[in-house]
């Protein structure tokens, strides 16, 4: 990934993306999965019902929590153990599939949205972004919006959510879903670039790439960011 050379005296923040599944109901290796990582950040999808329990398990490390719950396949958590910023703004669009909260990363406050995005089919992914748009308009400043896109990172949906969120899609694609993540209901389809985390100009991008399973069909996917001098913010 391209970033400026003179970054070693700039803090590095790390963030883990992952869709649980609804239907993963194995907390421990969940857990285990999450922690292992060592993230500031965790951006949750399908943390409902069964596997709801980890987000307890991971209390201690990760005392600062946002749950936005609704039906099974929707419902979002963000998981820091980074400060909430002093005018902390907290939003669930739990319908939408979309949570968000803003942070203090030392004496930067950054925004973090956790995003599940609709199939396209049968289900409207694209009026679903075209709602979620309005509220988007709010987003400014540093920003991480990471998910399940449903999409890959060259889509039309994918650009969409980039655009209204001032937000960059990352070079290259990480598979994270798919057989190699434990998906056996379509054994034969091959894996799918289709969990990303976006992030604005303040950041540049250190590293990408997907961790071990921990049951669901999607492998959690780990993005290592420093924090750039105003100068070097494209």
């Amino acid at each position: 990934y391209a970033v400026p050379q003179a970054v070693s005296d700039r803090p590095v923040i790390k963030d883990l993306q992952a869709n649980v599944l609804f239907a993963n109901d194995d907390i421990q290796r969940i857990a285990n999965g999450l922690l292992a990582a060592d993230a500031d950040i965790i951006v949750l999808q399908e943390i409902a019902g069964r596997n709801e329990e980890v987000l307890s398990r991971l209390a201690d490390k990760y005392a600062n929590q946002v749950n936005c719950r609704i039906a099974r396949f929707h419902s979002v958590a963000i998981l820091v153990r980074i400060p909430y910023a002093a005018n902390r703004q907290t939003s669930c669009i739990a319908e939408l599939g979309f949570g968000r909260v803003n942070v203090m990363f030392g004496d930067t406050q950054i925004t973090i949205g956790s995003f599940h995005a609709w199939w396209p089919w049968p289900l409207n992914q694209y009026e679903q972004i075209d709602l979620l748009t309005e509220h988007w308009k709010n987003i400014d400043g540093a920003t991480i919006i990471a998910g399940e896109f449903n999409a890959a990172p060259w889509s039309h949906a994918v650009d969409r959510v980039a655009q209204a969120t001032s937000t960059q899609v990352p070079a290259g694609a990480v598979f994270s879903w798919g057989p190699a993540a434990g998906n056996n209901t379509f054994p034969e389809l091959r894996p799918l670039p289709i969990d990303h985390a976006l992030h604005s100009r303040h950041f540049g991008l250190l590293s990408r790439k997907a961790l071990p399973s921990i049951g669901s069909d999607h492998l959690p996917v780990l993005n290592t960011y420093v924090l750039l001098h105003e100068k070097d913010q494209k």
